[in-house]
This record gives C-alpha cells, sequence and structure tokens, in this order.
C-alpha cells in the first residue's frame, strides 16, 4: 500500500510536464515500434497504468473498446483534457481485479508491469490476451533520469518471467522485456 502511495504521489508531482520528458526521437521511435507491435490488438482493452494516454496518443481506438486505469489522479488529469470520452479510473493496481475483468487484451506500456506484483498479472485467465512491458533487471528508468523522481520498482529476470507466463513469449525490446501471447 505504500509502494502504491509513492507511485501515485511522485507521478502527481510531474505529471503536467510528463509528455514533455518523451518528444525526443528515441522515444518517438519506441513508440512507433510498439504501435506496429500492437496495430491488431484485438476487443477491449485494458491499458494499465495509462497516465497521461500514450496508448491512445500511438493508437487509434474507439472509446467503447478501451479503459484505462491508473493510480495517479493528476495523470488521469491530463489523460481527460487530451482524450475526452475515454473510460479511466484512478486506483491502486493491486486493488483491480484482473482475473474476473471483461477485457480482451490487457496492456502495461513502458515499464508499468513492473509497479505490479507479478502475481495480479499471473492470475489474468490464459484467455486473455497479454502485452506486459517489464522494465528489465538493469536498467534505470529513462523517467526517473528526465524527471528526478526515484521510485520503487519489482525486477524479474527474463526467466522469473517465462516460468511465471508459461502461456506467452517473453521478447527483448531495448531495456524491456515484453510479455506477451498477441
Amino acid at each position: 500500500r505504500q509502494r502504491q502511495m509513492c507511485i501515485r504521489d511522485r507521478y502527481d508531482a510531474i505529471a503536467e510536464s510528463y509528455d514533455s520528458l518523451f518528444k525526443d526521437e528515441v522515444s518517438i521511435e519506441e513508440n512507433n515500434k510498439i504501435a506496429s507491435m500492437l496495430f491488431d490488438v484485438p476487443g477491449i482493452i485494458l491499458d494499465v497504468g495509462c497516465g497521461t494516454g500514450l496508448f491512445l496518443d500511438i493508437l487509434k481506438v474507439s472509446p467503447d473498446e478501451y479503459f484505462g486505469i491508473d493510480p495517479s489522479n493528476k495523470m488521469l488529469e491530463v489523460f481527460r483534457k487530451k482524450h475526452p470520452g475515454y473510460y479511466n479510473l484512478c486506483i491502486p493496481f493491486e486493488m483491480f481485479n484482473l482475473k474476473f475483468m471483461v477485457f480482451n487484451t490487457v496492456v502495461a506500456l513502458f515499464g508499468s508491469a513492473s509497479y505490479i506484483e507479478v502475481e495480479a498479472l499471473t492470475d489474468i485467465p490464459e484467455e486473455k490476451n497479454l502485452f506486459l512491458m517489464f522494465y528489465k533487471e538493469t536498467y534505470h528508468p529513462v523517467t526517473y533520469e528526465r524527471s528526478g523522481c526515484e521510485l520503487e520498482y519489482y525486477e524479474h529476470s527474463r526467466c522469473e518471467l517465462e516460468q511465471g507466463f508459461p502461456h506467452c513469449e517473453v521478447k527483448e525490446f531495448g531495456n524491456y522485456y515484453i510479455v506477451t501471447n498477441v
């Protein structure tokens, strides 16, 4: 619970300037590559750690096919200004029961999955589509460098992720592991 409060408070503090931290060429190129991987994601999407709406910035889906959750209300305020009409909810990740969700696909971009206890994610039924990005164990998130905000997150090796998600492929993408079955 304390970890989630810290995440919320830190991201609340940088919410207004968050998007400006990722206008560089490398970030834009990463976004384009991720967008191409997610181009045909099926069904209703749950965006875990949706923040200011990066998923909707890089991919267009209709409001009735999207739902975002994030622990930072300030990040969601920015999201709502950018993407009016899209559903979102401010809630700590661990309080959202992913096991009984009605969504077809769960997405957690650019390290968002690293802030969630892996057990909460491995409880997702196998028939759901996953695209979860975890920080590699040696990576120091660029968000921290650019914002001056340091946060605790869960570290997982590729082997641990392969064992925890046996029905998925674990890919390397820059400083991330992507757990996916889409």
